[in-house]
C-alpha cells in the first residue's frame, strides 16, 4: 500500500468512527511500518478524533438536554435555573470530551 492508498484508507475508517487503536493494530499486522502510520495519523487533516469528537458532543448534548426537560416536567425547578444548567452542561461538556478523546492519542 503506498502512501496516498493508506492516507485515504487511514481518512475513510476514522471519518466512519473506527476506533483509531483498532486501525493501528490491524495496518501493523498487515505489515505497515509504524513509523509511516504515524506519520499519516499525525497530519491534522487525519486526526484521531476529529470525527467521533462531533458525534460524542452531539450525543452528549441531546442527553443533557433530555435530562434538563425531564427535570422540568418532573420537579419543580423554575426555567432560569434549568436554562443557566443547560448552557453551563453546553459549554463544560465538550471540553471534557475533548480532554478524554485526546489522551487516546
Amino acid at each position: 500500500m503506498n502512501q496516498e492508498e493508506l492516507e485515504r484508507y487511514i481518512r475513510k475508517k476514522i471519518r466512519s468512527g473506527y476506533p483509531a487503536g483498532e486501525l493501528e493494530n490491524e495496518l501493523l499486522q498487515k505489515g505497515i511500518p509504524p513509523e509511516q502510520i504515524r506519520s499519516v495519523m499525525d497530519r491534522p487533516a487525519n486526526s484521531w478524533s476529529s470525527s467521533s469528537f462531533r458525534k460524542e458532543v452531539i450525543i452528549m448534548e441531546t442527553v443533557s438536554a433530555l435530562l434538563f426537560l425531564g427535570l422540568k416536567v418532573f420537579s419543580d425547578i423554575d426555567t432560569e435555573t434549568l436554562i443557566i444548567g443547560f448552557l453551563c452542561m453546553a459549554l463544560i461538556l465538550p471540553m471534557i470530551s475533548r480532554g478524554l478523546t485526546s489522551r487516546k492519542q
